[in-house]
């Protein structure tokens, strides 16, 4: 069969029959292509039986089944055609997601409010690394002068530079990697999600303040004009996910004291306009969870703040 974001057309042999020895070919073919946008194109396929002899007064049956409908597990299942469903290489997180998602829904809140449930119990669950990215940010920042006075004593001999460094963060019990685990931590949690926003029907058409469709981008009002890579709806929720992310990176990230550190900030700035452009047209339910997840993350950090921490001694590290 064929099958389109949300919805497939089957063909399903029955009974005794395998498609392998039902259909000598099967080609898929173009019936109408549109050129300014190819996914909007009427696709099929052609299906070709074996040739056979059928004897005199003989009768050769086919039976099949057609499924013309949404992609749902529970739809697909009876056909055993839930494999077209494909959430990739984290299918099985996915899986989990829609399954907390639907379950959130099933208590009464809307499909926008579960994805928000779904963001904080995500968050809490990471709550015990976050802390640690905290503490590493504020001891890092604390090691700044130090830092300073090293990259100025060894500014010629980068050898001797990188070692007084480890030398310092082995004193201070630092690892400047640290801060990064989050981050890997949650790609996996954002491919699966987006992979499954994108293809789980239930999310089709579901409604969540002036988002008339989780599953598309929420495109708030029409601007009159066409843009390129960014069409002609203007998108409100992704420009919020790029202010919060860019605020959040402010509040993270230490005052650069190289030039280093500066050229890379503003690297850093340019590739959230860059982001920006890749967010525009993701469904308003993937920004839904990443403004609560910034929401979150900006506001761990402020209570983080006033956790007692064991801090750094200048002079042990002098």
């Amino acid at each position: 069969g064929v099958d389109v974001q949300f919805f497939a057309a089957l063909i399903v042999p029955t009974g005794d029959q395998f498609a392998r020895q039902t259909f000598a070919t099967v080609t898929p073919t173009v019936v109408t292509l549109d050129k300014n946008n190819s996914e909007r194109s009427d696709i099929s396929l052609e299906l070709k039986s074996p040739e056979f002899e059928i004897p005199a007064d003989g009768l050769v049956q086919h039976d099949f089944q057609v499924f013309l409908g949404p992609k749902s597990l529970e739809l697909l299942e009876p056909f055993k055609a839930d494999t077209i469903i494909d959430y990739g290489w984290f299918g099985s997180i996915s899986h989990v997601m829609t399954y907390l998602l639907k379950t959130f829904h099933g208590w009464g809140v809307h499909y926008g409010v579960a994805i928000i449930m779904l963001t904080i119990l995500v968050r809490g669950m990471m709550f015990p690394i976050s802390r640690k990215q905290a503490a590493s940010a504020k001891k890092m920042k604390d090691l700044q002068p130090q830092l300073t006075a090293i990259r100025e004593k060894y500014k010629d001999d980068k050898q001797k530079l990188a070692k007084a460094q480890m030398d310092l963060y082995r004193e201070a019990d630092f690892n400047p990697f640290a801060g990064c685990l989050p981050v890997f931590l949650q790609l996996p949690i954002f491919i699966s999600l987006y992979q499954a926003l994108n293809n789980w029907v239930d999310l089709r058409m579901a409604s969540f303040l002036w988002i008339d469709n989780l599953a598309a981008p929420d495109a708030l009002f029409e601007m009159g004009f066409s843009l390129p890579f960014l069409g002609s709806d203007f998108n409100l929720l992704p420009l919020i996910t790029i202010v919060l992310f860019y605020a959040q990176q402010k509040m993270f990230m230490p005052p650069p004291t190289t030039d280093e550190m500066a050229m890379q900030q503003k690297m850093m700035n340019f590739m959230m306009i860059f982001m920006g452009f890749l967010f525009y047209r993701v469904p308003a339910g993937l920004c839904v969870y990443f403004i609560a997840s910034s929401a979150w993350g900006m506001s761990e950090r402020k209570l983080l703040e006033f956790l007692p921490e064991k801090k750094v001694d200048p002079e042990k590290l002098a």
